[in-house]
């Protein structure tokens, strides 16, 4: 197994991402979308769900103590998150229950074998906080012009944290605060006002990923 070049430490803020083995899509119709959204909800706002008409288990694996997740958003073949995690294990423990979870569901939905992501999940860190607040950019505006939204109407896309930032729905497992609270005032339309017309694109060099 290769060796993780990133360190996570507590209270830390990351960048987590991965997509499926060999770029196949991951979410082949709305019911994987919502399934992996169910157990990403399971573990941290220590809600019950079914999976395929079963309870998914997760006894003392919750994680809603531990993990505070800001964004995220969900593309055919690939994911992405926002992630400020409370001691230095809590996403690698997120990130291994729920893609074995959502394998799981999958690989039995649609009758298959093997490994269903590329590898093991990949992180950056977060360093600043000019940073953070261009990161829930550049995931919340991942749509933009894909096939797959039909639309360049972001606060359309079902499958982002975007439309909660806006308040067009509430969610148990995204906190909006950490990055909000950079605006005053209307804060949800302010928010939306960068993430959709601003230009001045000061994103660290890195924050582009070279393996979508």
């Amino acid at each position: 197994m290769p060796y993780r070049k990133i360190n996570f430490y507590e209270n830390g803020f990351y960048h987590v991402y991965n997509r499926g083995v060999e770029k196949r899509d991951i979410f082949l119709d709305e019911n994987d979308y919502n399934s992996f959204l169910s157990i990403l909800s399971a573990y941290l706002s220590n809600q019950r769900v079914k999976l395929q008409g079963r309870a998914l288990r997760i006894g003392r694996h919750q994680l809603h103590e531990e993990i505070r997740l800001m964004a995220y958003c969900l593309m055919p073949n690939h994911f992405h998150f926002l992630i400020q995690q409370k001691s230095k294990n809590s996403i690698t423990n997120l990130m291994r229950r729920i893609l074995t979870a959502y394998s799981m569901y999958f690989n039995e939905k649609y009758a298959r074998v093997g490994s269903l992501f590329q590898g093991r999940f990949k992180a950056k860190e977060v360093s600043t906080d000019e940073y953070l607040l261009h990161l829930s950019r550049y995931i919340h505006r991942n749509p933009f012009g894909s096939a797959v939204s039909n639309t360049n109407d972001l606060e359309s896309f079902l499958w982002s944290s975007y439309p909660i930032y806006l308040n067009r729905f509430e969610s148990r497992f995204i906190s909006t605060d950490p990055i909000l609270d950079f605006f005053t005032g209307d804060k949800s339309e302010k928010y939306k006002l960068f993430v959709e017309e601003e230009t001045d694109d000061r994103l660290p060099k890195d924050i582009l990923l070279d393996d979508e």
